[in-house]
């Protein structure tokens, strides 16, 4: 099932839409986990704090996954169409779960981290 706006909050359904944006700009047909992380790590300034203080090394993970992406199939004729990848529809599930158990009415970017986690 796609996911729907309503149950986001603002910043994560536009890390969402973003990594659709990846996802399409690296010409790649399924929107999957990477692109939504490499959406995080670019836009969000709450999730690069977060992760900061879990002691990533930010520039070097970004390359990383951005590196991964673009070492990943792409379409060679026109894209018609995007798919919501096996992975990210399993890390929006347990994103949702982690919301329903704190208590919250809105997935947000901390449940997406605690879900990509």
């Amino acid at each position: 099932m796609a996911p729907k706006a309503e149950t986001f909050t603002e910043m994560a359904w536009e890390a969402i839409i973003s990594a659709q944006q990846i996802a399409k700009d690296n010409r790649q047909q399924i929107v999957e986990t990477e692109h939504l992380l490499y959406a995080l790590l670019q836009e969000s300034e709450l999730a690069y704090r977060i992760l900061e203080k879990a002691g990533a090394s930010l520039k070097e993970f970004k390359i990383a996954v951005k590196d991964h992406i673009k070492a990943q199939p792409k379409i060679l004729g026109e894209q018609k169409s995007l798919y919501l990848g096996k992975g990210l529809n399993q890390l929006i599930d347990n994103a949702n779960q982690y919301k329903t158990k704190i208590g919250d009415s809105f997935v947000s970017i901390e449940h997406l981290l605690l879900a990509i986690s």
